[in-house]
């Protein structure tokens, strides 16, 4: 008797012909790398898996196109990662395992030849707006790269990750800038920059931080329901007045004891000067996903560092 097996792999030469075709879609993406700016810092695509529909958005001031476009054919979004930094790519990742950890497993960051992208798949499970917030939360290295510094600062002294982006957002948008013992710096002011950021003054604190955005607010599938991207930032809830004023002049520490990440003992003893804090290195971040370190030989070359990217962040502006 003759035993007929059935393959269901590809053939090698269409599943070559179809990676040749991803790889052009991608290399068309970073192409405008070079040209990104702040005034142009979203470039996207989204193509079906089958790859027989593509399209490209390139050198746009945001992601908002996504509101209006045919995308009911569309199964993956691939958008533009720019910097190379590892405190971009740190922050990254924790957008992925933080506040959008429920969908991390649609996400990756991949790299083609030296540049970055993130890739979203399977859009028929994605909630339109938060695809749409998430995307946004992607651009903060390319639009504000001084939160990323400062974030970075507070992530080395073990402040939970969530709480020091949303406290950065507000104070360092102010040019208020972390002072030598960060657990001091106080919250300064409740605003944030509006529409091209993925939370605004009355979001809720503790859903970004917990990584729970709101059922209740989810918009149907962005595959079927493209146009329900916006508003993205009710996803995080609204703060009542009285809730959001009240934290306000508090401390990292206070608002860390306010929101449950520490115990009043974690950080009773006074931080050492400077930009690495010995005490906290060996522990993981309180509350949040560990990250990799940047490696420095000694505590100058990390001061130069800093001293380096504050210097590039005061000319930028």
């Amino acid at each position: 008797m003759v035993v007929e097996v059935v393959s269901n792999l590809p053939d090698p030469a269409i599943e070559l012909a179809r990676k040749a075709k991803e790889e052009a879609i991608i290399r068309n993406l970073v192409h405008f790398y070079p040209v990104m700016s702040k005034e142009h810092p979203a470039s996207w695509a989204v193509f079906s898996d089958d790859l027989e529909h593509v399209e490209h958005f390139n050198l746009k001031p945001c992601h908002a196109v996504m509101y209006d476009h045919d995308s009911f054919v569309y199964d993956q979004l691939i958008t533009a990662v720019t910097s190379s930094r590892p405190i971009d790519i740190e922050f990254l990742k924790y957008l992925i395992h933080g506040p959008y950890h429920q969908f991390n497993d649609r996400i990756s960051i991949e790299t083609i030849d030296e540049d970055y992208f993130i890739r979203c798949r399977d859009l028929s499970t994605w909630p339109a707006n938060v695809l749409y917030n998430f995307c946004i939360a992607t651009r903060v290295p390319i639009e504000f790269p001084h939160f990323i510094d400062d974030w970075w600062k507070l992530n080395r002294a073990d402040v939970d990750p969530g709480l020091a982006f949303l406290i950065v957002c507000r104070n360092t948008y102010g040019n208020h800038r972390v002072p030598p013992d960060p657990w001091s710096w106080k919250l300064t002011d409740l605003y944030c920059p509006g529409g091209h950021f993925p939370f605004d003054a009355v979001s809720r604190w503790d859903t970004w931080i917990k990584g729970v955005p709101l059922l209740k607010s989810y918009s149907a599938n962005f595959k079927d329901n493209p146009s329900g991207v916006t508003p993205s930032n009710t996803i995080w809830g609204k703060e009542t007045p009285e809730a959001a004023n009240a934290l306000v002049g508090k401390t990292v520490k206070e608002l860390s004891e306010h929101f449950g990440l520490i115990e009043s003992a974690v950080v009773e003893q006074e931080p050492h000067p400077g930009p690495v804090y010995a005490e906290y290195m060996d522990q993981p971040p309180i509350g949040g996903a560990q990250f990799e370190e940047i490696i420095f030989d000694d505590d100058h070359d990390i001061e130069a560092f800093w001293d380096h990217e504050v210097d590039e962040i005061i000319d930028d502006f």
